[in-house]
């Protein structure tokens, strides 16, 4: 029988696999190896090898067990960073001369200058990759990869509130019944 998983939509053969507490550990650090030295995603690295869980039961795995989310979340964040060796990589080779497929030599043009990678179509495409690696480090670091920009509750720079409470023991009863009602005007309590 042939069974659809809920999350991912892949179809698994056979019997269900009785994930032993070693197994499991072993699939987990697996999955999160494999999330961390690539761009695959849990949903392509399950459903490529029949070793590991399904989609849905990792995601299960990750809901119910703090270690396996923050083993999972850290395996995103070094994901980016391997992604940003990819940019550079990618930024590199655009600056490489073409080479000979058999001999890796640099090629040359008839003039003896190095041919360059110059088609708009393979910088049109290394564009479009690195443009969707920083979009996607944005997301998954956006503390290190991110937009600069300061939310206020934000615990790692909260806000200091700089309006400090006005000192009222020198007021009159009168001064003082008036304050209350301008702050119940400003508040919108008073008409």
């Amino acid at each position: 029988m042939v069974a659809k998983t809920k999350h991912s939509g892949e179809k698994r053969p056979g019997h269900p696999v009785v994930w032993t507490p070693e197994k499991k550990v072993l699939a987990v650090q697996k999955i999160c190896k494999l999330i961390a030295t690539s761009e695959q995603g849990i949903h392509t690295i399950c459903s490529n090898d029949p070793s590991l869980p399904s989609v849905s039961t990792f995601l299960d795995w990750k809901y119910d067990d703090k270690s396996i989310k923050d083993d999972y979340a850290r395996a995103k964040e070094d994901q980016a960073e391997f992604m940003e060796e990819q940019i550079l990589k990618i930024t590199n080779e655009a600056k490489e001369p073409l080479r000979n497929p058999a001999t890796g030599q640099p090629l040359r043009n008839k003039d003896g200058s190095l041919m360059m990678r110059k088609s708009s179509e393979e910088t049109n495409y290394a564009r479009l990759a690195i443009d969707t690696r920083k979009w996607l480090m944005a997301h998954l670091r956006p503390k290190k990869y991110g937009e600069r920009t300061t939310i206020a509750g934000d615990p790692d720079a909260p806000l200091h509130p700089t309006a400090t409470k006005p000192d009222l023991s020198g007021l009159t009863n009168e001064e003082l019944d008036a304050y209350i009602k301008l702050q119940q005007k400003v508040e919108g309590k008073l008409k």
